[in-house]
């Protein structure tokens, strides 16, 4: 059928297979996010990453341990938050936040992040500085395996702070 204006959203709607949505989407997909903080986190909360145990069964003559600590089989769950190097950059950047409800389970986390009776702010902040960890623990786990230089986890407590006030401040002004 021929229609005079395109519309990208009628196309988009016409080619892809609608599904439900899932339970963490709010945790996922949220105003003022940033696209690749979002899409680190979809992947894993699909368990898509490919961390140690995934490697480990596409090559078995890699190691699947932990880069941060050495000692433990890199899953997902164990990555984010159980290594002690990256709990202590979840405690320090997480902890004041999320007061009560602090864990280091991925589980709990997940819903706490996708809770849709968070308020309007304090849901940001929490979903927004789930994200920006997880992206920041991804790119430091990705540049230690690739041979860069290690950074302490003071330097990554800072980056993901400046990230989260750049971005606050960023949703501010656009009426977050």
């Amino acid at each position: 059928m021929y229609n005079a204006s395109f519309s990208t959203k009628e196309t988009w709607h016409h080619i892809r297979a609608p599904s439900p949505t899932v339970p963490w989407y709010n945790g996922g997909w949220f105003n003022h996010a940033t696209p690749k903080f979002s899409f680190c986190t979809w992947l894993a909360v699909q368990d898509r990453l490919s961390t140690g145990e995934h490697m480990v069964k596409w090559n078995r003559g890699e190691s699947g341990l932990c880069v941060f600590c050495t000692n433990t089989m890199e899953t997902r769950d164990h990555l984010f938050f159980s290594c002690n190097y990256v709990s202590t950059i979840w405690g320090d950047v997480a902890k004041k936040l999320w007061k009560t409800r602090f864990t280091k389970e991925w589980p709990q986390i997940l819903a706490y992040v996708s809770d849709k009776s968070l308020q309007r702010v304090d849901g940001f902040l929490i979903r927004y500085v789930f994200q920006a960890t997880i992206h920041t623990v991804w790119r430091e786990r990705n540049g230690r395996r690739h041979g860069e230089t290690p950074n302490t986890t003071s330097h990554l407590i800072t980056w993901i702070d400046k990230q989260v006030i750049e971005d606050m401040t960023r949703a501010t002004y656009s009426s977050l």
